[in-house]
């Protein structure tokens, strides 16, 4: 759950942005958000935690690994904030995938991808297919690079 002052910081930002934001648009005031947050007081304590914490597994288990089967370990070491995404492969760079798969530079490959809400699969499930090939998800949604993936299907009130 956000606090106020996260959520009052989060409406001045999205008021200043245009009507239709583009990728960059969000990007950059996630980004303002950010350095905003990453400032307060519960953050930085939050991020002193996260090093104690760590430290703690480190003296513990050396170089071993956690199970996580155990829930109180995993709600304590495995958190997720924000919305769940994946990520994508859009058809306009399926080319450009391929070329970097035959040049075996498919470590290059996120550098192609774009995260869309995990509802979007079951919401648009047409248009998404995987591919075994690549080992990614490819969609058929419209992309460019001003407004990112955008279903021509999707009412703009969805996204209000």
């Amino acid at each position: 759950m956000y606090g106020k002052e996260i959520l009052s910081w989060s409406e001045s930002l999205l008021k200043e942005l245009p009507e239709c934001p583009t990728d960059r648009d969000l990007a950059q005031a996630t980004q303002e958000l950010y350095a905003q947050v990453t400032q307060t007081p519960a953050w930085q304590e939050a991020l002193e935690q996260g090093r104690q914490t760590l430290q703690a597994v480190q003296a513990t288990l050396g170089c071993y690994t956690i199970g996580l089967s155990d829930e109180k370990l995993k709600e304590r070491f495995a958190t997720r904030r924000g919305p769940l995404s994946v990520e994508v492969l859009p058809m306009a760079f399926l080319e450009e995938a391929q070329t970097l798969k035959e040049r075996q530079e498919g470590w290059r490959m996120p550098e192609l991808l774009v995260p869309v809400p995990v509802w979007w699969l079951h919401e648009y499930k047409e248009a998404f297919s995987f591919s075994a090939e690549l080992r990614v998800l490819l969609t058929t949604l419209s992309y460019t690079p001003e407004l990112g993936l955008c279903p021509d299907f999707v009412e703009e009130a969805q996204f209000l």
